[in-house]
């Protein structure tokens, strides 16, 4: 892939975000979305890890109001959190 086809690929997908709304990350729309609603703010909260120091995967679940919206899998706890509120957000209908 040409460099022009990459940067071309990157800002297309860069403006379909922009039009949709979703500049921002997962867990800030989460936040700002159950906020908003007059809930607390979410807690994440670390249920496993597994794997070697190198290459441990972990399992989060996201909490609002003492209720398990969602759990999310990642390589690194940041990605596990992300997908998580991705959880949540979709059970939220959001």
């Amino acid at each position: 892939m040409s460099a022009q086809a990459w940067a071309l690929r990157v800002l297309d997908s860069s403006l379909a975000g922009a039009a949709s709304g979703r500049l921002k990350d997962d867990k800030s729309r989460l936040q700002e979305s159950v906020q908003a609603g007059g809930k607390r703010a979410p807690t994440y909260r670390l249920v496993a890890s597994a794997g070697p120091d190198h290459g441990k995967e972990f399992v989060i679940e996201v909490v609002v109001d003492g209720e398990v919206l969602a759990s999310g899998r990642g390589m690194s706890k940041r990605a596990a959190e992300e997908e998580a509120a991705r959880g949540a957000l979709e059970k939220l209908g959001l």
